[in-house]
């Protein structure tokens, strides 16, 4: 079981010899493992991170990074806690202190006989090396050697979860995108000579979609950390399923679950509307309607197109029912549709003319072999219309010489939107008045 507790810790000054801040080498990358140090005088002071197992380095780097640390120090295998470097002297344990360890892992001489670079790091420095494959990483001896690293790292600090899709349904392709990113270069681990044959350009993304399915891909991480991966899965039957998505790069690993509900592709949600442009709605209807209800508005005689659309579903048959005249429209969408077709699946236009006054119901329904949905509009359908026209002054008839005129004027029409005035008062002088919805009353 794994516990923060309060260390045992307070770092005295042996020497005035700093940390590099950079690798050795023309790249100037800032090493992540910093090196290994001696510690003396136990006093409490610093926040630790103990477990029962072998501990890695890349769990306590990470967790110092997000509490505003700059190093993370292992005093052993199981032990690490987190320290700023500016509050900190060192001293290179055993007898390399006029050396700085970035330059003591890249030499080429050895004075250790058969010891490669990697074993010549581990004795001569005293810290200790665990090794899986190629991976080597160092940790304190518990006897007065600490092994230090940077809080930032080439370690995989986050990995998020999105789905690229609305609704998941069965049988029915989807896209998982799986995004994360390095604390720090990759190279900072190479320069620093602990991980030499390691190849962090690339994190391993395994995805188990279910308890028995999983998929895998090696994917590119860029110059600046991150890497993405955008896999494509299918469910066949319908459910909550739990996706765990494991990202390695072998010095670290990040896990990320994200639920999805599986549907079948049974229609929903429909939706039908009147598509019409603004002078082909009536400014007025001439009989009484119910105003609580929604009340789409159309002339008599005039063609108008309905558009019925479900937000999910395949091999969908749409069924149209016009009452004023009984008259009905059916149609079966695109089968197999591709991923390019999803709308014309999913929707369906008719056509329709009202020959009849009054209030009137389009009823659609949608239906395939999982359900059927089934949704009704009403209609006011009206004449065309302009009748009874009648004017006169607003102050009587007689006008005296540079008087302003005012005409008020009455008709009963149901195309106001559409009406122009002409008004001659004179020859020559004709005033022209446009009415819409938005215009003032004359």
């Amino acid at each position: 079981m794994e516990s923060w507790l309060l260390a045992l810790c307070t770092l005295l000054a042996m020497s005035t010899g700093r940390l590099r801040t950079s690798g050795a080498g023309a790249n100037n990358v800032t090493s992540w493992y910093r090196g290994c140090y001696n510690y003396t005088n136990l006093a409490p002071s610093k926040q630790m991170f103990q477990t029962s197992k072998l501990i890695e380095p890349a769990i306590c780097a990470k967790y110092c990074l997000q509490e505003s640390f700059d190093l993370t120090v292992l005093l052993s295998e199981t032990d690490c806690f987190c320290i700023n470097e500016s509050k900190t002297f060192w001293t290179l344990s055993n007898y390399h202190s006029a050396h700085s360890n970035d330059n003591l892992l890249n030499s080429n001489s050895s004075r250790t006989g058969n010891f490669t670079s990697r074993d010549k790091f581990s004795f001569s420095t005293g810290c200790i090396s665990r090794c899986n494959g190629f991976v080597c990483l160092s940790y304190g001896d518990k006897e007065g050697k600490m092994a230090v690293y940077q809080a930032v790292g080439p370690y995989i600090r986050n990995l998020s979860l999105t789905l690229i899709a609305d609704q998941v349904q069965t049988n029915e392709p989807f896209m998982l995108e799986v995004c994360g990113y390095l604390a720090g270069p990759a190279e900072s681990a190479n320069s620093a000579g602990t991980l030499i044959a390691v190849n962090l350009s690339y994190a391993l993304v395994k995805i188990h979609w279910d308890r028995v399915n999983y998929s895998s891909q090696n994917v590119t991480v860029i110059s600046n950390g991150f890497f993405s991966y955008s896999p494509v899965w299918n469910y066949t039957e319908p459910g909550k399923y739990l996706i765990t998505v494991l990202a390695d790069n072998q010095i670290s690993r990040e896990e990320k679950n994200i639920s999805v509900v599986v549907l079948d592709p049974a229609p929903t949600a429909l939706e039908v509307k009147l598509i019409q442009m603004t002078e082909q709605i009536p400014s007025c209807i001439p009989f009484d309607v119910d105003e609580m209800d929604p009340l789409e508005k159309v002339f008599k005689g005039v063609a108008y197109s309905f558009e019925a659309f479900v937000a999910m579903g395949i091999d969908l048959n749409f069924y149209w029912y016009f009452s004023d005249d009984n008259s009905t429209h059916s149609s079966t969408n695109l089968q197999n549709c591709s991923e390019f077709q999803q709308m014309d699946c999913l929707l369906d236009t008719v056509s329709h003319t009202f020959q009849h006054e009054g209030i009137h119901q389009v009823t659609v329904n949608v239906s395939n072999r999982y359900d059927w949905i089934q949704k009704t509009i009403y209609v006011a359908v009206v004449k065309e219309s302009l009748s009874s026209l009648t004017f006169q002054p607003r102050r009587g008839y007689h006008v005296a010489v540079g008087e302003n005129l005012t005409l008020e004027l009455e008709l009963f029409t149901t195309i106001r939107q559409l009406l122009v005035f002409d008004i001659t008062f004179e020859t020559g002088m004709t005033h022209r008045h446009t009415l819409s919805d938005h215009s003032p009353a004359v």
